[in-house]
């Protein structure tokens, strides 16, 4: 059963032995079951050939909404995540599995105008970290003392998003001198181990619960957010999704955030490039999908600055 982030949003129930119904159990979770429709049917209708389950209208919803769905149920599939747990020695061919399916879904392509493309990037990188820490901001506060994240010594998080913008408006204005254009490519936008299913005897996979869009735009986007969110989620967030945090391990200033044990594959430190500034603004943004649970906030806000500023010192960055 998914205990993770998405369990706030839609619930999913087994409707017989073939079939089950996902539906939206909150406003923003209506948002999301709307655009994991729209991408599926996207997929299908632009015959890309990008492993999914099938899905099914919801012909007894009588209020005619988009607010539900019927998927397969694929009975012999078990979560990238948990297989990999059981199978480490297997990890890089899965990895160049899912890398080869990627590939295919980016194969199609579309032409957005630089404006597009401007806003849309600053809306996933330093505009919904500015956002989304504003809601938080009175949890934050109350742990302002911790200056460690397993004892290694963190930058704030203004000197770090400060380090972001500035990435952000000169990786922009690099393609403004050169181009009227910017390139998008369909993306799922959330794919991260528990989103990836795999039958372990035939390593078959499907993905599932697609965002679907980037930004302001559907669909479409930046295909290095997808590189970025498999390996957010390889780097320990889809352990981090289902782990049950009821106590924090703190002493004095120092926070301790077991994430690191449990990690698939090191983040890739020595270049800075978009994928990895992806990476750092998802785990910047992802504090805030636990607002309800104030232990597992502070753990994933903590664990992003750490993650933030080892990137940023490693790479010798003046801030």
């Amino acid at each position: 059963m998914n205990t993770g982030y998405g369990s706030f949003l839609t619930k999913i129930i087994k409707f017989n032995e073939d079939l089950l119904l996902k539906y939206s159990i909150s406003n923003y979770g209506n948002f999301r079951i709307e655009k994991e429709i729209t991408f599926y049917k996207n997929i299908i209708i632009n015959n890309i050939q990008f492993p999914m389950p099938k899905i099914y209208n919801n012909t007894n919803n009588s209020n005619n909404s988009n607010n539900s769905f019927y998927i397969e149920y694929l009975k012999d599939y078990i979560t990238c995540e948990e297989y990999l747990k059981n199978n480490k020695n297997n990890q890089n061919n899965i990895i160049n599995i899912i890398n080869n399916n990627l590939i295919k879904l980016h194969e199609k392509s579309k032409i957005v105008s630089l404006d597009v493309f401007e806003e849309d990037l600053k809306l996933e990188t330093y505009k919904k970290i500015h956002s989304r820490i504003n809601e938080i901001q009175s949890i934050i506060d109350k742990y302002s003392f911790i200056e460690s994240v397993n004892n290694f010594k963190i930058l704030d998080i203004h000197s770090i998003v400060n380090f972001i913008e500035r990435y952000v408006d000169n990786f922009i204005n690099s393609y403004k001198s050169t181009d009227n254009n910017y390139v998008y490519y369909p993306v799922h936008g959330d794919i991260q181990l528990n989103n990836i299913l795999i039958n372990s005897q035939n390593l078959d996979i499907k993905f599932i619960d697609p965002r679907g869009f980037f930004g302001n735009t559907m669909f479409y986007g930046m295909k290095e957010y997808d590189y970025a969110k498999l390996y957010f989620g390889l780097g320990g967030y889809s352990y981090f999704d289902i782990k049950n945090v009821t106590t924090l391990d703190i002493s004095d200033n120092n926070i301790n955030i077991d994430i690191d044990d449990n990690k698939h594959k090191e983040y890739d430190y020595d270049d800075i490039n978009i994928t990895n500034i992806f990476i750092i603004c998802i785990w910047l943004g992802n504090a805030h999908c636990f607002k309800t649970n104030e232990n597992k906030l502070i753990e994933s806000y903590f664990y992003a600055l750490y993650i933030a500023s080892k990137f940023i010192k490693l790479n010798y960055i003046q801030i």
